[in-house]
C-alpha cells in the first residue's frame, strides 16, 4: 500500500509543471487585449493632436512621446473626463520642443480616462502610450 501511494505521489508532483503552464496560459489569455481581430502585445499608441479625452476607460498610461508646433504648449495627462480629474503626469513644452518618456510596462494606474487637458499658443502633435493589458 505504501508503494502505490508513493506512485501516487509522483505522479501529482510530475503533473505540476503541466498545471502551472495550463493556469499560466489561462492567464495570459484572460488579461490580452484584442483589437480587431488581433492580439495587442505592446502598448497602444493614441494621437495626441486633437483629442482631449484620450481614452474612455480605466487602463495604464506607459508612455508618450510628443512635440509642440507652433508655439509653447502644456498638457496635464489627467485620470478623468475633464479638467476636473487627478492630474497624472505635466508635460511642459516650449516651440518646437519634443518630449518622450518611457514609464515602463506596468505604467500609471487610471481608473476612469485618460483626459489631455493642454494649455498654450501651440498645438500638440504625437501620441501618448497606454499598455495593452488594462
Amino acid at each position: 500500500m505504501l508503494i502505490g501511494s508513493s506512485e501516487n505521489l509522483t505522479a501529482a508532483l510530475l503533473s505540476i509543471p503541466m498545471e502551472l503552464e495550463r493556469t499560466r496560459a489561462s492567464l495570459e489569455a484572460g488579461l490580452s487585449e484584442f483589437h480587431n481581430g488581433t492580439r495587442l502585445e505592446g502598448a497602444r499608441a493614441l494621437t495626441a493632436a486633437d483629442r482631449k479625452l484620450a481614452w474612455g476607460g480605466k487602463g495604464r498610461l506607459v508612455g508618450w512621446s510628443v512635440r509642440a508646433v507652433d508655439g509653447p504648449v502644456t498638457v496635464v495627462l489627467r485620470n478623468g473626463r475633464d479638467e476636473g480629474g487627478e492630474p497624472l503626469a505635466v508635460i511642459d513644452l516650449v516651440d518646437t520642443e519634443s518630449d518622450t518618456q518611457w514609464i515602463g510596462p506596468t505604467g500609471v494606474f487610471f481608473g476612469e480616462a485618460l483626459y489631455l487637458d493642454r494649455t498654450g499658443a501651440g498645438r500638440l502633435e504625437g501620441a501618448v502610450w497606454i499598455g495593452a493589458v488594462d
